[in-house]
Parts: C-alpha cells; structure tokens; sequence
C-alpha cells in the first residue's frame, strides 16, 4: 500500500517533496496558507534576481559606447515597471508549480497546519490530515528586532516590504553584511540611491572566502556605496532628516530609509511543535539528524526551519532525502560541503567547499591557485574583466577543497568544482581537464595550474636575478613580499608593487586592521592595480600591532621605498622561528622576484 505524506510548507522544500514523494509512489497532501512557491518564489530568490538582471542591463546599456554602441537619450530606471516585471515571472512560475502538484495529482490543502505527531496536522478549517509521515518545510522569515522597529514598514523594512516599496528613497543604509545586504545595496546603487551599509564584520560576506570578499568591498567602494565594518548597531530612530542608525549611542548614518537585513529566523512558531515534544534549537530551528528525523516518530523537517543550511537549493535537497527515508531507500547523507553558494552581487559570485581561512582553521596545510578574469579572452570580448577564480587544495595530497569565483556566470561555472568536491576528487582533475576556448570557465582550469604549478597565462612565479642593487636603487617588477624581524618579537611585514613601465601607477590595498590576527600561509590582503589584482599571502603569524593608515583607504600612490618603518604592516610574532626561510628586507635586494 502506498505511504501518505503530509507536508506542511509549499516552498523550494515542500512542493519539491511533495512532487518527489508523487512521482515515487506516494500519496501526498501539500499544506500551506500562502500560494505555492514560499519565500524563494514571490519574496526572495526570484524576484531580487528579477531586479539584478534589470540593473545589469542598466549598467551595461551606461557603457554602450564602450561597446560600439551609440544610443540617443538617456536611460532611466523604472521602478514601478521593474517589480511589475518581476511580478509577472514571478506568476508564470507560480502557475508551473501548480501545474506540476496537479499532474502529480498531490492534494493541495490551503490552510495552516498545527503538527499533532508525526502522523497527524490539523489543518485550519479542514480538520486532521492523517499521514505515515510528516515533513515540516515552513521556511524562515526576516528578523526585524522590536529596536529597529519604528512607526512603519517604509522607512525601516525587511526585505520583504521592500519589494512592495512604490517608490524608492534618495538614500538607504541597509544593516547587514550577508547576502541579502549585499545583493541589495549594488541594486539600490544602480538605480541612483545613495546606499550605506553598516556591518557587524570587518568585510562584507565574510563567511566567504576572503580574496572573494575583497573585491566585493572594492566594488562597492568603486560604486560609491559606503560600507562601514566593525559596526553594531544598537537600534533605529526617526529623526528630521529620516533614519538615524545608532551604534556605541552615536550616529554612524543617517538617511531616508533603512533596510534590515540581518538574518533570519525559522518559522517554527504556532505549529504545535511545543505540545508535540519536538527538540528545538536556540533560535527556533528544529533540529533534525542527517535523514532530516526529529526526534518525534514520523515527524521530519527540511530547509530554513532546521537551521542547518538557509539556501533554496539545499533545501530541495534536503527534502528529497527525507522523502527517499521516508520511503524506505537509503540515501546518502548530504555533504554540506558540496553545496554551492550564489551571491548576485556586481560581479556575482559562485562559491563551494572550503574558503583558504576555514582550510587553515581545521589545521589543512594548503595550496591555493589564483587566476584574473582579466587574463581571459572571453573576459575581454564580453568587458566583463572584474574578478577572479580560486582553487583551494590540499597540499599534502592534492584534495580539492573549495573552489570561489567571482566575475560574470560565476554562479552558473561553480557546479564543476561542486561535482569533483563531492566526488573527493584531486584537483588534477580539473587542471587536466580540457576547457573550451574561449570560455570563462578557462578561469577555474588556469587557478588549478596556478595551484599545483604555473598557469599557462600568469608570469612566472620565481624570477631570480643576480643584478645587485641597494635599498635605494631597486627596480621592483610585480608584487613582492617580505619580513624583517625587530627585537622583541615583532616584525614589519612589506610589500612592493611597481610597474617597471610606470612607477606612478595607482594602485589599492586591502590590508588587515590594528588589532586582527594573521596567520601565516592565510591571506594577508589584497593588491590590485589596472594590471592585475595579487594576492598577500602572511608571511608569519601574530596579531597586528601597527600599520601604515596612509595606505588603508582610497587608492594610493605606491612609489616609495618599501624599507621605511612601519610600511605596511607591524605584528607580534607568535613565533620568530616561522620567519626562517624568508629574505629579509637586507638580503632582499639582492634579488628581484616574489618572495612569499
């Protein structure tokens, strides 16, 4: 006889179980107050990216000229006509889903459900649906604390109100560093508004890699958008001027609305899940084993609500999964490892396995790759020359760890690294994989050279000269890096980035701040110029006591000598003993290449 499931929740984890659990067998009865879709559909994924794709085009019709293109008059944004744009995918979707529940012949229950046990909801006007199994998919929603709450939900919104904005402000902070803050604050840029974000960490995204993370705040800072860091706001107030954000009782913004975007909370409230005895976490998650089981016979929970992964496509996954338990076959745990990550800021960014800093952290010796979208062909055919591939590798045995991209399609190159992480694979696999040329995806083949070796289109990463010279007469080519250690435990960490051809060139830093950790082997920073963007690799570990805050802000002039004290980062050294095999800044002249 076939088993009945109840699942409660119609969103990427609901009507994707419930069209799972059909199509296997199943007789299934899909509950949920709100059209078919969830969050993902008509409040979240959808509809921004509906809006991102708009403000690309945007963007780019701003360069036409670049292009070849002459266009008369100016183009404008039309806010109204871009959420009825997104309205409108967003209903043809809506209606495949129903489409799809009613070829599955699933029975679609329109009401709220309240878990009785693992056999049993009772439905909202409908009475108790009786079931083998029940699987909860209730999502999550914005968290909008009652201090950033004020009069309404215009001038101080979550992302969900945003969308039913009908016109947008002159100016914007938008409090959050993760994905929904980011995405958004490049979106409001584009379309004219002065944006401001204020983050409780020191970059934005920093669950992300951190060279990824890195261009993300460059771009902003290009864009215009203020980004402060290290920021927590306490709360909200109105003020003449609009929206005053407060954090350490002063004002660090101000302006005419404000958008939360701090997270979110699992819909777990109002489900009787109290009553039933269903162990929950702190923030209301449920919590589930690797089948998605609750501890309650019968009862099941998969996406938002169990807290362990907040993407729609995990969830998918993860409801898939439990209907396959639930149905007697035996699935392989996921690997949460293996899921992918989509970020669609300006440029968008794929991201699977291990960032270098989560490497590190777990004790894995690595080995990283690296390679510029600007080095691509492709890259330049299309003017989309912004941003990077990286490889993370284990050392030791070649492992493929985590591969982050970020540039035009990086959401849609990341799957060749998700597919060869989950199967274990070394990262010989990818560098001797053939890749189509030209294609963007010669970025991942070219940083997994870079990682076991040389990649075919980046200089060569040794280039050793016997020509002598002194401190004050030194012909640097590209970026190097070096250590002088100082009495006391303490060493000056420099680097030099001179063009040969131009000593003048402008060029950024992305450096730590006094007081952050550095640990040798990670990511020190970043330096970029109009020729290249490098990577800083710490040369040694120890927190940092000092910097040259000359060099921590706008683009800066590098034409110095590096051998001034203090240029450009001061640490304590955890151990003077990692600094053996380094040249110092004396025996350094004696040589032009990278030293790192």
């Amino acid at each position: 006889m076939p088993k009945h499931i109840a699942i409660i929740g119609g969103g990427p984890a609901g009507y994707v179980a419930a069209s799972h659990a059909a199509a296997g067998g199943a007789s299934v009865t899909l509950i949920d107050s709100s059209p078919l879709g969830g969050t993902c559909l008509h409040r979240g994924c959808i509809p921004t990216k509906s809006l991102v794709e708009v403000c690309n085009l945007l963007d780019k019709t701003r360069h036409a000229e670049s292009y070849g293109l002459r266009l008369s008059g100016d183009v404008e944004a039309d806010w109204p006509a871009m959420l009825s744009r997104a309205g409108r995918v967003i209903g043809l979707l809506n209606k495949g889903i129903n489409g799809l529940m009613s070829d599955r012949k699933v029975k679609v229950i329109q009401g709220r459900g309240r878990i009785l046990d693992g056999q049993r909801v009772d439905v909202e006007g409908h009475g108790i649906v009786n079931a083998d199994a029940v699987l909860v998919c209730t999502g999550s929603s914005p968290i909008l604390p009652e201090n950033f709450r004020v009069d309404d939900d215009v001038h101080v919104a979550t992302s969900d109100e945003l969308l039913k904005w009908e016109s947008l402000p002159r100016s914007l902070t938008i409090v959050g560093d993760g994905v929904v803050a980011c995405e958004f604050a490049f979106v409001m840029s584009v379309l004219g508004v002065k944006v401001t974000l204020t983050a409780m960490a020191e970059r934005p995204l920093p669950f992300i890699d951190t060279d990824i993370s890195t261009v993300v705040l460059r771009e902003m800072r290009k864009r215009g958008i203020t980004f402060i860091g290290n920021c927590a706001v306490e709360r909200l107030e109105t003020s003449p001027d609009g929206i005053n954000v407060m954090a350490n009782d002063q004002v660090v913004a101000n302006s005419e609305r404000v958008l939360v975007a701090i997270g979110r909370a699992p819909n777990s409230r109002h489900l009787g899940l109290e009553e039933a005895g269903v162990e929950m976490g702190k923030r209301g998650e449920i919590i589930t084993d690797g089948m998605m089981r609750t501890n309650v016979s019968g009862l099941y929970a998969a996406g938002d609500v169990n807290g362990r992964l907040a993407l729609a496509h995990a969830a998918s996954a993860q409801a898939i999964l439990a209907v396959d338990h639930i149905l007697g076959r035996e699935p392989v745990p996921l690997d949460d490892s293996a899921i992918p990550w989509a970020v669609f800021t300006m440029p968008e960014i794929g991201s699977v396995g291990l960032s270098e800093q989560k490497a590190i952290e777990k004790g894995l010796m690595v080995s990283t790759g690296r390679f510029d979208m600007r080095g691509l062909g492709k890259a330049q055919a299309m003017g989309e020359l912004t941003g990077l591939a990286k490889i993370v590798a284990d050392r030791a045995t070649g492992r493929l760890l985590g591969v982050h991209i970020i540039g035009a399609h990086a959401s849609d190159m990341v799957h060749e690294a998700a597919v060869l992480i989950r199967q274990g694979t070394n990262v010989h696999a990818i560098s001797q994989t053939v890749h189509a040329h030209p294609t963007l995806s010669e970025a991942i083949l070219e940083a997994a050279e870079d990682a076991v070796g040389q990649a075919v289109h980046k200089p060569l990463k040794l280039q050793n000269t016997h020509e002598k010279a002194s401190s004050n007469n030194v012909l640097y080519h590209s970026e190097s890096l070096w250590l002088k250690v100082q009495d006391g435990g303490e060493g000056i960490i420099g680097v030099s980035h001179f063009a040969q051809e131009n000593l003048g060139e402008i060029v950024y830093l992305d450096l730590p701040r006094t007081g952050s950790r550095i640990v040798m082997g990670s990511s020190l920073g970043t330096i970029e110029s109009h020729k290249a963007v490098s990577e800083l690799i710490a040369p040694a570990s120890g927190d940092v006591i000092g910097i040259n805050s000359r060099l921590l802000d706008s683009p800066t002039l590098v034409n110095e000598s590096p051998y001034e004290e203090g240029w450009i980062v001061r640490i304590r050294l955890d151990d003077t003993g990692e600094t053996a095999q380094l040249l110092s800044a004396d025996e350094y002249v004696d040589y032009l290449g990278i030293c790192s």
